[in-house]
């Protein structure tokens, strides 16, 4: 009982931000008109996390900080005792936080896509946790969500920990089996078995069907998110070790893109103009990849299902690879004007580590957990999340470059050229890689060295 009426006050104080203009809820609260910016990190006593607003969040992190409470009593006690305030700003992405943090209105701790987490430590906004020696974590959480905090970790899994791996996701072959079956063909498991399974899914001759689809004329991040699984299926990667170079225009990415042309252009499987994500519920579109959102869609039709991402080496030599979606808990360093460094990483520790907190987290969003303690839980156990936690151990994080998004359009721009000039796949993806290596020498005038 009195854990239960702890809850409800802590999500009472949680809901108040959002409904009084998104900022932090604080004692003797004004009225909204009257509330002044508040200053979280400059608190000493106060923490404030950025989190999700819906009601499972809400209960999970608040779950959280009642426990951590309850294993820390002595936060507790005495005139400096400590609160934990969860609250839903009016954006949480990258930009949003930099700009707090020039403002000294930043939370202490905040959850955001791991790409620009590590951004953000480059400029050292959030905490290296090394300083913490949360290094010893390492081998509680899946392989690839380990290196996606960590910088460069693709290549120096010992590097700078930007932050905790918490929910996940990744892509999969999701199929109509009806339009497959009509076809005569099983789901493919090669590019060539792709070619063929959608050439029999034209033959039907069904209107407004196409048998796949490739995002090509859509978001910047999106459509290069996506090359970016072609390009590393065919052995190639988006920048070299110490990522100060492109390498996403050489030959396997000039071959990714080539495969796009042959898919669109030569056997018109896939239309160059558009992306039909939104024609597979209506059982308009035979096969696409799709990350996990689509699980409770797939999950009540007999008719839809997954599979693993299809090896684009017909030798199956190169390691099939997926995309890697992960959101991080990070904290708010030192100098950027966290005050209250030490409880900031004890309970984002406390947070990230305990299994059951991702579990339920990840049960409503059809996520994967990164805890691998808290994936084996019974919930996860079904044919569809299996798919998902098998591509989940393959998956690879784009690089966690300050200037990334300025990079994920070069080559969003250098994919629409080619579907729609005939500029060649090796012209556009140079012209974008000279792009990238302005990009990346900038960026390193600018920060230096990062080890």
């Amino acid at each position: 009982m009195k854990k239960a009426l702890l809850l409800v006050l802590v999500l009472l104080l949680t809901l108040t931000p959002a409904l009084a203009g998104c900022q932090p809820p604080g004692e003797n609260t004004p009225p909204p008109e009257e509330t002044p910016t508040p200053n979280p990190v400059g608190d000493e006593n106060n923490l404030y996390v950025w989190w999700d607003s819906d009601a499972n969040a809400m209960t999970v992190i608040s779950n959280a900080i009642y426990d951590f409470f309850e294993a820390n009593p002595h936060y507790l006690e005495g005139e400096n005792k400590k609160t934990i305030n969860p609250y839903t700003p009016a954006s949480q992405d990258r930009l949003a936080f930099e700009m707090n943090v020039v403002a000294q209105t930043a939370p202490n701790i905040i959850r955001m896509d791991h790409v620009y987490i590590s951004a953000l430590g480059t400029a050292e906004n959030v905490e290296d946790l090394r300083r913490f020696d949360f290094q010893r974590h390492k081998d509680k959480f899946i392989e690839s969500t380990w290196k996606g905090v960590v910088y460069k970790g693709e290549t120096n899994p010992d590097g700078p920990i930007y932050g905790i791996p918490f929910d996940a996701n990744t892509i999969a072959l999701m199929y109509n089996k009806d339009l497959l079956n009509r076809a005569g063909k099983s789901v493919p498991t090669t590019y060539n078995e792709l070619i063929e399974a959608g050439n029999a899914v034209k033959s039907l001759n069904m209107e407004k069907v196409w048998p796949y689809t490739l995002s090509v004329n859509d978001r910047d991040n999106w459509s290069t998110f996506n090359f970016l699984f072609w390009l590393w299926r065919l052995g190639g990667e988006v920048l070299n070790e110490d990522y100060t170079q492109a390498k996403f225009h050489e030959q396997p990415g000039i071959d990714a893109l080539n495969r796009y042309i042959e898919l669109t252009k030569t056997y018109q499987l896939a239309d160059p103009a558009g992306y039909h994500e939104g024609d597979f519920a209506s059982g308009n579109l035979a096969m696409i990849d799709m990350g996990q959102w689509w699980i409770k869609g797939v999950s009540e039709s007999d008719n839809f299902a997954f599979a693993p991402m299809i090896y684009l080496d017909e030798t199956k030599t190169i390691k099939n690879h997926s995309g890697l979606g992960l959101y991080a808990i990070s904290i708010t360093s030192e100098a950027a004007g966290n005050k209250n460094v030490q409880l900031s990483y004890e309970f984002a520790e406390f947070l990230g580590t305990t299994p059951q907190y991702q579990i339920d987290f990840c049960r409503d969003r059809n996520f994967t957990p990164s805890l691998i303690q808290a994936a084996e839980d019974d919930y996860f156990n079904d044919e569809i999340h299996q798919v998902f936690i098998e591509q989940l151990k393959i998956a690879k994080a784009r690089p966690g470059v300050a200037c990334w998004p300025d990079i994920e359009a070069a080559i969003h721009n250098a994919l629409n050229e080619v579907m729609n000039s005939n500029r060649s796949a090796t012209e556009a993806l140079s012209a974008a890689a000279d792009v990238v290596n302005n990009l990346l020498q900038k960026e390193r005038e600018e920060l230096g060295d990062i080890e």
